[in-house]
């Protein structure tokens, strides 16, 4: 019994990501939700520029909020296309920790990929007319559809908002529309 209330506690202090094998990603989110966007951006620099999929979208993050580095939404999107194409089939990308194994700094790539394909869409999509790309906003919004399987997408913890951040089927739906719409309209 004492060892079941040791776990217990184990993973109720580990927070929402629980033992959490991306190194420096707990630093970063918490870097971030305290506005620290410039020590947050240095400690995902060198995990991006690595090929780690969870440094990668928040170096892109950075970049399309415009926090912690210049805001450029043509970096954001080469951030988020080295995120966006990094899935692969086995438990450990899909964010499975027990029975799973994998590289540290690539644990949970599918939602990632999956976050970024959404965010990939969104910059295509409202683009200003010189770089509107609706052939590449329809191409991303087609895999976040593919990719969410019809489930909402979570990125944990609190590196957007407190609660953490949901891209709900919702947003993917509305999006996807909007798309069609302005599609329908050229």
């Amino acid at each position: 019994m004492k060892y079941l209330i040791s776990i217990f506690f184990f993973f109720l202090l580990q927070g929402c990501a629980g033992i959490n094998p991306n190194p420096g990603e707990r630093t970063f989110d918490h870097l971030w939700a305290s506005q620290q966007y410039d020590s947050a951006v240095n400690v995902v620099k060198g995990p991006a520029e690595n090929g780690q999929p969870w440094a990668q979208i928040r170096l892109a993050q950075a970049y399309f909020f415009g926090e912690g580095a210049p805001k450029d939404k043509a970096l954001a999107a080469a951030w988020y296309k080295k995120a966006a194409v990094q899935k692969s089939d086995d438990g450990w990308a899909n964010g499975q920790i027990v029975g799973a194994i994998g590289d540290s700094g690539w644990f949970g790539q599918n939602t990632d990929a999956t976050v970024a394909q959404y965010q990939l869409a969104l910059i295509y999509f409202q683009g200003d007319q010189v770089s509107q790309n609706l052939e590449e906003a329809r191409y991303w919004i087609n895999e976040a559809k593919q990719n969410s399987k019809g489930g909402h997408v979570y990125i944990c913890c609190v590196e957007f908002t407190e609660n953490g951040y949901w891209i709900t089927q919702s947003m993917i739906q509305k999006l996807d529309k909007d798309i069609e719409a302005l599609e329908n309209n050229i």
